[in-house]
C-alpha cells in the first residue's frame, strides 16, 4: 500500500473518531496497527503517528480497554506490542460502549424523573420514543 493510500485510510479513521466524539489520535492508532500485518511495539506506533510515548500509551490503553486492539506478547521480547481486531463490529460497539455507557446511564436516571415530574402529553410521548431508543442501544451495545 502507498502512503498516500496509507495517509487518507489513517485520516478517514481520524475523521470517525472526531464525528464520535474521540480523540482523532485513536483513529490513526487504529489505522496503525490494523495496516500492519504483525503487530506493532507502542514505539513503532509512536513514530506512525508522531506522537510521544506517553500520549499512545494512554490512548493504545483506552482501546484496549474498548476491544479495538489487542496485546501481543512475543517471546524473549519484553516490548509491548498490539495488534487490530478485526471484527468491525466488535471495534464500534466496544468503542461506542466505553464512550456511551455513562450517557446511557445518565438518560435512564433522568428520563423517568423527567416524565413523571414536567411532561405534557407531547413531551411524554417524545421522552417514550427517546427512552426506547436508548434501550435498543444500551441492548446492542450490552450496556
Amino acid at each position: 500500500m502507498n502512503d498516500q493510500t496509507r495517509g487518507e485510510l489513517s485520516d478517514s479513521f481520524a475523521r470517525m473518531c472526531a464525528l464520535s466524539g474521540l480523540n482523532p489520535l485513536l483513529g490513526r492508532l487504529y489505522a496503525a496497527v490494523f495496516l500492519e500485518a504483525d503487530p506493532v511495539s507502542l514505539g513503532g506506533l509512536c513514530e506512525a503517528v508522531g506522537a510521544a510515548k506517553s500520549t499512545v500509551s494512554v490512548a493504545i490503553r483506552k482501546m484496549e480497554a474498548s476491544g479495538a486492539v489487542v496485546r501481543v506478547y512475543k517471546p524473549g521480547d519484553r516490548r509491548d506490542y498490539y495488534a487490530a481486531t478485526s471484527d468491525p463490529m466488535t471495534v464500534l460497539t466496544g468503542w461506542h460502549r466505553e464512550h456511551l455507557e455513562r450517557e446511557l446511564a445518565i438518560w435512564k436516571t433522568v428520563s423517568g424523573d423527567v416524565q413523571k415530574d414536567i411532561c405534557p402529553d407531547v413531551i411524554a410521548r417524545r421522552m417514550k420514543g427517546m427512552t426506547q431508543a436508548a434501550q435498543r442501544l444500551g441492548a446492542l451495545l450490552h450496556v
